[in-house]
């Protein structure tokens, strides 16, 4: 049997000019949520935003672009949270090369128009309803290009400009995922905990901000009214364990509504002490100080030992998902005003010590 070499292997699964493809920038935000949820500007009903995009993050040389997604906002906070649909009346969306790069972006819209702008959509603007989301948001706020619109790099880069016509008169609450360079992760809950008798149970994490390479996992049990025997799985699939598929009933084994969630790759006690009402504790262990460890998912459930609660005398919690963050750099910047004929604005997403920030953005297109 003949085997090909790697590089042509490689080759070969490149995509060929042509295809339709997607590309989401930056483009770590395409496996995990990006550190940061914004208003702006989808809770407007009148407004001016500009975003910038590195040329060299959107294609090498050119792209045909078809459509623009933004994703649903989803970190840890909003994730429970639904957001209604509504509409934005009267939006012009216009496209253009531009000589500014993100980090130079001017807070006056004008200065960041340096060649002829083309309207690639008008009219009304639907924004979906957000069900409850976890884990990272799909791309459904959607601009869907009137005609495609072609950029060609040389050393320019892509500026985007919606106007809402008015000003913002709106009191939506209406997430999106952004970008501004800092590091964190993502968290979710998933699944239902067992009944402990006599005694509420709280399974969290005390800072998703620390999942990120060389930070760390934390799970923390709480809400215990006396000192249990605990301890915390954690694995590294929520699916299987060995030949068990996951979540694996655990009513077979005398204990009724409680279920594995997680593969039991690691195993801590935790000490149970008393805290300001309740009583509770925490575990945690070091994320390796890998930037290519980003994007990979750890799960954990805390295992209570009560022979009173059942048979089989362990309850077990919900489960947790841990996803693994990394530094992010923003390869775009953007300037917004509530208001559609302000001629300046202000840099809504930049976070403190940070040069750019903006809305994660998927493309869908041809890139070459």
């Amino acid at each position: 049997m003949r085997i090909l070499p790697p590089l042509y292997i490689a080759l070969i699964c490149l995509p060929a000019p042509g295809i339709i493809a997607q590309k989401v920038i930056p483009p770590p935000a395409g496996v995990f949520e990006g550190p940061g949820d914004t208003l702006i500007p989808f809770s407007a009903n009148g407004f001016r935003f500009q975003q910038i995009y590195d040329g060299a993050a959107l294609a090498p040389r050119s792209a045909v672009l078809r459509d623009i997604s933004f994703r649903r906002g989803n970190d840890t906070a909003n994730q429970s949270k639904t957001f209604a649909s509504y509409s934005l009346n009267k939006i012009a969306v216009k496209m253009g090369a531009t000589t500014v790069w993100p980090s130079n972006m001017s807070l006056a819209f004008s200065k960041n128009i340096t060649t002829t702008m083309v309207t690639v959509f008008g009219g009304t603007m639907v924004l979906p309803a957000q069900p409850k989301s976890f884990g990272p948001g799909p791309f459904n706020i959607q601009i869907k290009l009137a005609r495609p619109f072609v950029y060609t790099r040389q050393l320019d880069h892509l500026i985007l400009d919606i106007v809402v016509t008015g000003k913002n008169t709106a009191k939506n609450i209406y997430f999106a995922d952004k970008v501004s360079g800092v590091s964190g992760g993502n968290v979710r809950s998933f699944g239902a905990g067992g009944p402990l008798k006599g005694s509420p149970y709280l399974i969290s994490t005390t800072a998703s901000g620390a999942l990120m390479p060389g930070g760390q996992v934390i799970l923390e049990v709480t809400n215990l009214n006396k000192v249990y025997p605990v301890v915390v799985a954690f694995g590294f699939s929520n699916s299987s364990f060995g030949p068990v598929a996951l979540p694996w009933d655990l009513k077979g084994l005398g204990a009724p509504a409680n279920r594995l969630y997680v593969s039991v790759d690691l195993l801590f006690p935790i000490p149970i002490k008393k805290m300001a009402v309740f009583y509770g504790g925490i575990a945690n262990f070091g994320v390796p100080l890998t930037p290519t460890i980003a994007g990979a998912k750890i799960f954990g459930q805390g295992i209570i030992v009560d022979a009173a609660s059942n048979k089989l005398g362990l309850v077990f919690s919900n489960g947790l998902e841990f996803q693994i963050g990394g530094r992010i750099v923003a390869p775009f910047q953007s300037v917004y005003a509530p208001d559609s004929t302000a001629n300046t604005g202000k840099f809504p997403h930049v976070a403190p010590g940070d040069k750019t920030g903006g809305l994660v953005t998927r493309f869908t297109g041809t890139f070459q």
